[in-house]
């Protein structure tokens, strides 16, 4: 099923009429819809049998056995979608912004889960699964940190105008990020305070580690050498996940147009 950016305006009675026999005849689809006027929004909730006071109250109506979801966002559109309940935001047309939301929701996903993993006790039985679900995920904390921080830079720098080198090394992809910062403004904010100082702390830290660490081979946990470790304590991995939350708001409210990241301070 695809979907597009784009909003239907229904204007007439048929079109009401037409998009209700869309659905009650359940083709496939998911889309965004604005109503002209109010009377028309009106009579799409009557013919649908959909409750106006129980629609007002939610926001939205579901209807599992014919997998229908209508809901009514703040932003003046309707969201109808045939095929259940699936997402109502498309791919961002900044591939790397795209890039770093993915990977900003796995890291959010793996550090949710570490600290669900740190507050059972049994993490300190070495021969518990919770300490050896604590091994995986030093890896897969570690590993996927450094792709969510090249895409950070990428994705700034990108939204800055800057060309986007073909490296995956940490501390190249830094030098260009302060570099970029410097040129735009944006030194001595809360960008470069919470983010970009945190960002160099961690990219000194993988210049320590020996054998020459290789960014790119993280994903075949090919740097036989590294033998770093996450310390699984509740408040250290809530911090880790405040920074990543961070850098997701920063991008997020830059690449529309606005930060309160970037105020000098």
């Amino acid at each position: 099923m695809r979907m597009t950016n784009t909003k239907i305006i229904l204007k007439t009675e048929q079109d009401i009429d037409e998009l209700i026999n869309t659905i009650r005849k359940r083709k496939r689809f998911a889309q965004s819809f604005v109503f002209e006027n109010k009377d028309l929004r009106k009579k799409f909730l009557s013919s649908m049998g959909i409750v106006s006071e129980e629609f007002e109250a939610k926001g939205f109506y579901v209807d599992e056995t014919k997998n229908i979801h209508i809901a009514e966002s703040e932003n003046g559109y309707f969201w109808i979608s045939t095929i259940g309940v699936v997402t109502s935001r498309i791919q961002d047309s900044d591939n790397f912004v795209y890039a770093f939301q993915s990977q900003y929701m796995v890291m959010k996903l793996l550090t949710d889960y570490a600290i669900k993993i740190s507050e059972d006790e049994s993490i300190w039985n070495i021969d518990s699964w919770s300490n050896e679900e604590m091994g995986f995920l030093t890896h897969a904390i570690f590993n996927n940190l450094i792709l969510f921080l090249e895409l950070f830079g990428k994705t700034y720098l990108s939204l800055v105008g800057y060309k986007v080198k073909h490296t995956h090394r940490i501390s190249k992809i830094i030098c260009d990020v302060k570099k970029a910062m410097n040129e735009n403004g944006h030194n001595d904010t809360l960008f470069h305070e919470c983010i970009i100082k945190e960002f160099e702390k961690i990219g000194n830290y993988i210049q320590t580690i020996p054998g020459s660490f290789v960014e790119e081979y993280v994903k075949y946990n090919d740097n036989k050498y590294d033998d770093t470790v996450i310390r699984f304590d509740k408040d250290s991995l809530k911090s880790a996940l405040d920074f990543v939350n961070t850098c997701m708001d920063f991008i997020d409210s830059f690449s529309n147009n606005g930060n309160y990241l970037l105020r000098k301070i």
